[in-house]
């Protein structure tokens, strides 16, 4: 049990407001890998519940086209400036690049920052939920504090971002008022989790379809307009997850390595890795 709390040991040493960057990156690549990429995964399909965002989205259709590489680039450009940091040639071509995939779309303040906070604010909720242990004070400023810092690079109005909890009241704010159920929210939704339904063998894909459900809320599930999870789901997967937390805590041995490596993730996306591009993004190595 000692050398399992042995990161969290380092980084109650750290200073949040000095080495947010550290300190999130051993919570999300060391601590809890797992279940900071499904918080992301489920982050993802909140931001085209929001009936603007979906609007738009709908109508460029580029995210209709191939949402499983969009979901997973914007995934690597996000991990490619957590892993290197923000003034790193990898960090800044990642933030570059993102800021290129938004320089032609009209997207409304409130929108983008919202957008914003489904990459940690889903995974910060889907951990204390799940997790082999809590998260620590530095590691929640220090989510926090990556994130406003990766907004403001991205044009982001974060003067908002205050203080984590005035945030997050926020951000359920803004959920009760623009998470709403419209036909282009419903034709988005389709289109990503068809795409992700393609890795799993067909007879599973029902399955997998509902134990994704299952880590949504019910604001997120009445917007694209899916019933709540069969009972089996829901106990399946909560049985998962405590199997997992369990198995970390108790059995599985600490993470030695980074569950990133750049240049060789999202293996269905690039099977051969990629290559950070500083014009045509992320190119397939092969």
């Amino acid at each position: 049990m000692r050398r399992r709390h042995a990161v969290l040991r380092e980084i109650e040493k750290m200073n949040p407001e000095v080495e947010y960057i550290e300190i999130y990156r051993k919570t999300a690549m060391l601590e809890f890998p797992e279940l900071i990429a499904l918080g992301t995964l489920t982050g993802f399909f909140k931001t085209f519940a929001a009936r603007r965002v979906a609007g738009l989205l709908a109508h460029t259709g580029h995210i209709l086209k191939n949402p499983a590489r969009r979901a997973a680039t914007t995934g690597i450009l996000y991990y490619e400036v957590l892993y290197h940091g923000f003034d790193h040639p990898r960090g800044k071509t990642a933030i570059n690049l993102t800021n290129q995939s938004h320089s032609h779309y009209s997207i409304h303040q409130d929108d983008y920052l919202y957008t914003l906070g489904t990459f940690f604010v889903e995974s910060l909720r889907l951990v204390d939920r799940y997790g082999w242990r809590e998260l620590s004070d530095p590691e929640r400023q220090a989510m926090f504090l990556f994130n406003k810092e990766y907004g403001r690079r991205l044009g982001v109005d974060v003067e908002r971002m205050t203080t984590l909890d005035e945030f997050l009241q926020w951000y359920d704010e803004y959920e009760e008022r623009y998470l709403q159920p419209t036909p282009p929210v419903r034709k988005v939704y389709e289109a990503n989790i068809g795409g992700l339904l393609k890795r799993p063998p067909k007879p599973l894909r029902p399955v997998v379809r509902q134990a994704i459900h299952t880590l949504f809320n019910d604001r997120l599930r009445a917007a694209v307009q899916v019933p709540r999870p069969s009972w089996w789901a829901r106990a399946l997967v909560s049985t998962v997850f405590t199997v997992h937390a369990a198995a970390v805590r108790w059995v599985l041995p600490p993470r030695k390595s980074y569950s990133f490596t750049p240049g060789h993730s999202r293996r269905f996306i690039f099977p051969n890795g990629y290559l950070l591009d500083p014009v045509q993004g992320l190119v397939d190595a092969g």
